[in-house]
């Protein structure tokens, strides 16, 4: 999939410019909106888990998914990762982030293989984003 020629991105990308930069947010808000919005079928573990929140890991884990190419990590789902996702070369960053969060199916004019409808609100995507960006692994400095 080409997404230069997706017929339907014209519209989103009438919000965000390609040179987007992500405006400040609240990461605790995020998680927050996160919880409502995505982690009833989303794991936030390394290894796809869930625990302590009694839902399915349906789709792939979003840990680490800051700047990963869609498509690269399975979920517990019987039906995986969409094709479509897996082939359109999708880098999560923060313009694509924000605009598959708004129209999911619109922006990979694609079966996504959910039924997350987006969420339009500009300002709680991007506390989600910012929120996202925490999901990753620490890396400190060895201290010699």
């Amino acid at each position: 999939m080409n997404l230069a020629r997706n017929k339907k991105n014209n519209l989103i990308d009438d919000e965000l410019p390609n040179d987007f930069v992500l405006p400040k947010g609240d990461k605790v808000k995020g998680e927050k909106l996160f919880k409502k919005h995505c982690k009833q079928c989303h794991s936030i573990a390394p290894d796809n888990t869930q625990s302590n929140s009694g839902f399915t890991s349906w789709g792939p884990s979003l840990f680490n998914v800051y700047n990963r190419t869609a498509g690269m990590s399975k979920g517990n789902s019987p039906f995986q990762v969409s094709p479509d996702m897996h082939a359109s070369g999708i880098i999560w960053n923060d313009l694509n982030l924000m605009k598959y969060m708004k129209n999911p199916k619109d922006f990979v004019e694609a079966n996504i293989g959910m039924n997350f409808k987006g969420i339009s609100n500009f300002q709680d995507r991007v506390d989600i984003v910012h929120y996202i960006k925490t999901l990753t692994f620490v890396l400190s400095a060895a201290i010699f």
